[in-house]
Formats: structure tokens, sequence, C-alpha cells
């Protein structure tokens, strides 16, 4: 789905655009797509669900876009950039948090893309009922200290 959609939406630039309202609206179109497949995994004896950017799944692979999932849900959090990032950013404060979630969505369309990516893709609904709470990237909260 991630390389199909990707495909798409290199022939569709109206799936790459944005609208963004601050400082003043506007649309943006990204020149490229980028996918932010959902995964669950567990972080800190729970489950969590994390949406991690994957750029230029129209070029890439099957077998390579599968590697990058299978790493992103199995390898620890240290290994790659936008985990430690994610760990990082949930060591603030709400309000802060909050902040740079505004940001990230409403003033620079390329920092969007980069972050929360041109199109998602849920893989969550697959698990149905056994999963019993859904931790967006805004929930997370950084490890207690020993």
């Amino acid at each position: 789905m991630l390389k199909a959609f990707g495909i798409v939406s290199m022939r569709v630039p109206e799936l790459r655009r944005a609208y963004l309202p601050f400082p003043w609206p506007r649309l943006y179109e990204h020149p490229h797509s980028v996918a932010l497949p959902t995964l669950n995994r567990k972080w800190n004896d729970e489950y969590a669900t994390i949406a991690c950017p994957l750029l230029y799944p129209e070029r890439k692979p099957l077998l390579e876009i599968q590697a990058k999932l299978n790493a992103l849900q199995n390898d620890p959090f240290e290994k790659h950039g936008t985990l430690r990032r994610l760990v990082r950013n949930t060591r603030f404060p709400r309000p802060i948090r909050r902040a740079l979630w505004a940001t990230g969505l409403y003033v620079s369309g390329g920092f969007r893309a980069r972050t929360f990516g041109t199109f998602a893709i849920n893989t969550v609904a697959g698990f149905r009922s056994r999963m019993l709470q859904f931790v967006t990237r805004m929930a997370l909260t950084s490890p207690e200290p020993p």
C-alpha cells in the first residue's frame, strides 16, 4: 500500500498538498511523497502506536520498504533517528509538546512533510479488539529515571 499510494501521490500533486494557516493562510505542495505508516510496538513494557516517516516510498523496492518497517518495529529506539526524536520530545511538559506539535503542523510545510508525512497508512485497524488503547506521539511519556 505504501508504494502504491506513493506512486499515485507523485502523479496527483493534490495528494501532497497541505493547508498551513500560520502566519498567513496558504497551500503548500511538497515536491515528493513521504509515507507515515503507523506501527504497534512495545515501549517500556507497554504497547504503543507510533508513526515513522518513510521518504520516497514510490522509489523503493518492496523488500526494502518491508525491511525498513520491520527494523522500525523490532530494533531498539536508539537505532533510528525518528524514534530517538520521538522519545526526546516526550520528555517536554505537555504545553511545550503541544506548541511543538502545532508549529510542526501549521507553520512550515517542509517540516510538516518530513515529520508528519504527506500521507499516512494506518495498520492499527488490523488489531481490532486486541488493542486496548491507541497511544499517539503526544501521549507517550519518557521512562521514569531509575
